[in-house]
């Protein structure tokens, strides 16, 4: 047995290097691919602590593919609002993840010339280099919903970061930006607080979209850990989505509490996706695994 493997011991290692390469032969590619850029890890808890001025940005709709090592493209500009004069300028895509345990990933680039840009807002001609092209592989992510951030720094001392409200998907081989998320009924027991606060913004439903968003939050409770679900009914049938969070510098402002930043909700749902066409809906918090509600059904404006 033994002379049998050292006779084909050179074709034992070349199928156990051909099955490495089989198995990370993205991996490998990505890797020697200069003109995809490569995600680091990075915390953006700490980031926004360290942010010390605001930026201005536009940002264009992903360009998502579906090739073998499912490459986006992002286009847009950033700047921060300073009196700097074309300074050296790196603009981050940031995808912070909903979960513990998934890492934030950063896509770094340094600002490219942006002619529109420039054509369009004259009185920042310092500013020229402020473009976002940037394309990136999501094959290395893990799969989970991300919130995306931009950050902007300049000459090293300045930095801003910003919360886009958009949120994206990584599910296996599939990258998608997403509107809702369709979960369980929730059979845990719901729970009444009082500290439950809440107001209502859109909501409604029309021969296209149904609509509902807001904010919500608990006394004293951080936005970033809490999950908002809406539960739609209509007599016996019921469904619940989970609302996409959404930044709400203005209720930071109102309550003086930077934990309630991510107090916002926002959900769409094209109408031919619904189980049925609900009547009312119920808000409810989920917070370490247990769930919160005012106990109030609110009806929905029909608009069709």
């Amino acid at each position: 047995m033994s002379k049998f493997i050292k006779r084909n011991s050179i074709i034992f290692v070349f199928f156990g290097v051909l099955l490495v390469y089989l198995i990370n032969a993205n991996s490998i590619i990505l890797f020697f691919d200069s003109s995809v850029s490569k995600f680091v890890f990075v915390d953006v808890d700490q980031i926004k602590s360290n942010s010390n001025i605001q930026i201005a940005y536009a940002l264009d709709e992903f360009e998502i593919s579906n090739d073998m090592l499912q490459t986006v493209n992002a286009s847009g500009w950033a700047f921060c609002k300073s009196s700097l004069k074309n300074p050296k300028r790196e603009i981050r895509l940031i995808f912070k993840s909903n979960s513990e345990n998934t890492p934030d990933y950063a896509v770094c680039i340094p600002a490219t010339l942006r002619r529109d840009f420039l054509a369009t807002f004259i009185e920042q001609a310092d500013n020229a280099m402020a473009g976002i092209e940037a394309k990136f592989s999501t094959i290395t992510m893990k799969n989970g919903i991300y919130t995306l951030y931009l950050q902007v720094v300049e000459n090293d001392t300045l930095s801003g970061v910003i919360c886009t409200d958009r949120y994206y998907e990584k599910r296996n081989s599939s990258f998608q930006k997403v509107r809702y998320i369709s979960v369980d009924n929730i059979t845990q027991t719901v729970e009444y607080t009082s500290d439950f606060k809440l107001a209502l913004g859109e909501q409604y439903i029309d021969s296209d979209i149904l609509k509902v968003n807001g904010w919500a939050f608990l006394l004293n409770k951080n936005c970033n850990q809490q999950e908002v679900y809406i539960k739609f009914v209509n007599s016996d049938k019921e469904c619940t989505y989970r609302a996409i969070p959404q930044s709400r510098p203005d209720v930071v402002k109102a309550y003086g509490r930077d934990l309630y930043e991510l107090s916002g909700f926002h959900l769409e749902i094209p109408v031919n996706e619904l189980p049925f066409i609900p009547e009312q809906f119920e808000i409810i918090i989920e917070l370490e695994n247990k769930f919160y509600t005012r106990s109030v059904m609110y009806d929905i404006q029909n608009m069709v």
